[in-house]
């Protein structure tokens, strides 16, 4: 018997895969927190105002908005009024009350309304 000659098998190369470089990312952008505005019988509180008067009453609040008149998300404002003696306070729009304290808690933007009834004049 002869042996017939065979081609002696060569390994395959390896398949290369192309190094990919790096995409760079962009950096985070931060998603901006939700900020309300106060509007007490249809104005707007104006920016760092902790007094508004309205009726002949002052209106006190614990916080001022901010310069551009907002305030952050979920704040609590708190109004204390000082009203004319034996005048009628009636508020709307307002989360709680207590006396002359109103609290209003700030995850929109907030539209209150306060009615000052003064007594009329005795001649």
């Amino acid at each position: 018997p002869t042996l017939v000659p065979t081609a002696t098998p060569r390994p395959v190369p390896p398949t290369q895969t192309p190094t990919m470089a790096p995409t760079p990312s962009r950096a985070p952008t931060v998603t901006p927190v939700p900020r309300h505005r106060l509007f007490i019988n249809d104005v707007p509180v104006p920016g760092q105002q902790r007094l508004v008067f309205h009726a002949g009453a002052s209106l006190t609040l614990n916080l001022a908005p901010k310069p551009d008149g907002q305030y952050a998300n979920n704040t609590t404002v708190v109004i204390a009024i000082s009203a004319p003696p034996s005048s009628q306070v009636t508020w709307g729009g307002v989360d709680s009350q207590n006396g002359p304290f109103v609290n209003i808690l700030m995850n929109s933007d907030r539209f209150v309304t306060v009615d000052i009834q003064t007594p009329a004049a005795t001649p």
